[in-house]
């Protein structure tokens, strides 16, 4: 969630978001892109079998 000024750098949200799921890759795959509502950005992650 931006806060403030912050929703003025939406690239630096998925820059954090990319590397969030980076760490997260091996438990869990992207269901779809990122997507941002509002002062929101969303990610979908499925867990691996």
């Amino acid at each position: 969630m931006f806060r403030g000024r912050e929703i003025v750098h939406k690239e630096l949200g998925n820059v954090v978001m990319e590397k969030f799921f980076d760490k997260v890759k091996d438990q869990g795959d992207k269901e779809g892109p990122i997507s941002s509502a509002g002062r929101e950005m969303n990610l979908i992650l499925t867990p691996k079998k």
